[in-house]
C-alpha cells in the first residue's frame, strides 16, 4: 500500500504528445480523516500510514449528492487510482470528481505490513524474467527492472 508522496501527481499522468497514458494497474490511497472543512466543497484532511497529511477534496459530478454527514473524523477514507495535486491555497492532496472512486469506512482500517508484502513475481519490463524482486523506476515508479543495465536497454 503507498503512502501519499509515492503517488504520481496529476501533471505525471499526460503523455509527451499531450495523449494520456492508460494504466493498467489499479491502486488505492487510503487515509484516517483527522479533519473535515465544509467551506466551498466536502474536504477532508486525511494522514497516511506515515503519518503524512494530505487533503482529499469532493468534487461532485453533475448532480451527484455527497452527503458530508457520513464522514466522521477517525473514519477510513479509500480513494481508487487518484493523483496528487497541489491546491491553490498550497497544500497537497488528492482530487475527487467521480463520487464511485471514493468510499469510507467507519472503522479506522489499521496497517499492517503484511500488505505491503508481494507474494508474486514481476517481470523485467526489458528482459522479461520473472522475479519476486525487482527495482522499480526511479523516474516514473511504474516499471520493474533486473538491474540498471535492463533499464538501459529498454
Amino acid at each position: 500500500m503507498p503512502n501519499y508522496d509515492e503517488f504520481a501527481d496529476d501533471q505525471d499522468e499526460v503523455a509527451e504528445d499531450g495523449g494520456a497514458y492508460g494504466n493498467t494497474t489499479n491502486w488505492c490511497l487510503f487515509g484516517e480523516i483527522v479533519r473535515i472543512e465544509l467551506i466551498t466543497r466536502l474536504v477532508l484532511v486525511c494522514r497516511d500510514k506515515c503519518d503524512f497529511a494530505f487533503l482529499v477534496a469532493i468534487y461532485r459530478d453533475g448532480n451527484a449528492q455527497v452527503d458530508p454527514s457520513s464522514y466522521k473524523i477517525g473514519h477510513t477514507v479509500a480513494v481508487l487510482n487518484t493523483t496528487t495535486k497541489k491546491f491553490l491555497d498550497g497544500r497537497e492532496g488528492v482530487r475527487v470528481e467521480k463520487l464511485e472512486t471514493c468510499r469510507m469506512n467507519t472503522e479506522l482500517v489499521k496497517y499492517t505490513g503484511g500488505i505491503d508484502e508481494q507474494s508474486d513475481t514481476r517481470p523485467c519490463q526489458a528482459c522479461g524474467k520473472e522475479a519476486q524482486e525487482r527495482k522499480n523506476c526511479g523516474g516514473c515508479g511504474y516499471y520493474y527492472y533486473c538491474d540498471t543495465a535492463c533499464q538501459k536497454m529498454a
